[in-house]
């Protein structure tokens, strides 16, 4: 059986979901405004209709205007014969933001107010 997979890397975070794109969508076309092919209509409508859908077709819009929203690039999509796969670039840092060798492995930067111990 397979299962939804997210893979973290220095440079990207792919999430990748057993499955193919509708016929009428492509990899390339998925950003365009579209309609929605749902495999079961009747579990997309009881998720519609209990507003865990917020609109047919809008997902992909949705997370490239949160991503716009970030300021970070669109994401990709990809499709292998088995998987969906979106792909988000992981936004470049700073030479002013790296972490130096002397840095511990469990860093995490905060700014003053967003942490839990202050």
């Amino acid at each position: 059986m397979w299962t939804n997979s997210i893979a973290i890397y220095d440079d990207r975070i792919e999430i990748a979901n057993p499955g193919i794109f509708p016929s009428q969508i492509t990899p390339e076309s998925i950003k365009e405004p579209h309609e929605s092919y749902p495999y079961n209509l009747k579990i997309a409508e009881a998720l519609y209709k209990s507003t865990y859908l917020e609109s047919w077709g809008s997902g992909a819009k949705r997370i490239m205007d949160a991503c716009r929203e970030q300021g970070v690039e669109e994401p990709s999509w990809r499709w292998d014969g088995g998987f969906v796969t979106v792909t988000f670039e992981r936004p470049n840092k700073k030479a002013s933001e790296a972490i130096s060798e002397d840095t511990p492995l469990n860093y995490r930067p905060s700014s003053k107010g967003n942490s839990l111990y202050e």
